[in-house]
């Protein structure tokens, strides 16, 4: 892993923050999966109904920091957080993820309909 925000005040702080954000994305890519029953019904609803990954899981990760300096700070660090636009994020993907679920729900009673219908 790569990233650069300038000069660090504090790196193992930023490496801290670089490797769980790396594991989230793991985690989402590899463990997290939305799962229905025959009825549309959501399954795993929250963290305890699918594999939350440790460091067991996770590789090990190595991570360099480039150094550009910013010309905007006192610090000359450019900053390693998470910030508004990320929460703001945050909210569209939940916003996206109910309107599958919709679409899913929406899907199988359409199915169940025709199935009836039959």
């Amino acid at each position: 892993m790569v990233e650069d925000a300038g000069v660090l005040i504090n790196p193992m702080i930023v490496d801290g923050q670089i490797a769980g954000g790396v594991a989230q994305g793991i985690a989402n890519a590899l463990f997290e999966e939305m799962i229905y029953d025959e009825n549309g019904n959501l399954l795993t609803a929250s963290f305890a109904d699918y594999l939350t990954p440790t460091s067991a899981e996770i590789p090990e990760i190595e991570i360099t920091h480039m150094e550009t300096v910013s010309p905007e700070s006192v610090t000359k660090a450019k900053g390693c957080r998470r910030g508004r636009r990320d929460r703001r994020a945050g909210r569209g993907r939940q916003r996206h993820r109910r309107r599958a679920v919709a679409v899913r729900h929406r899907a199988v009673r359409i199915a169940r309909d025709a199935a009836a219908d039959s």
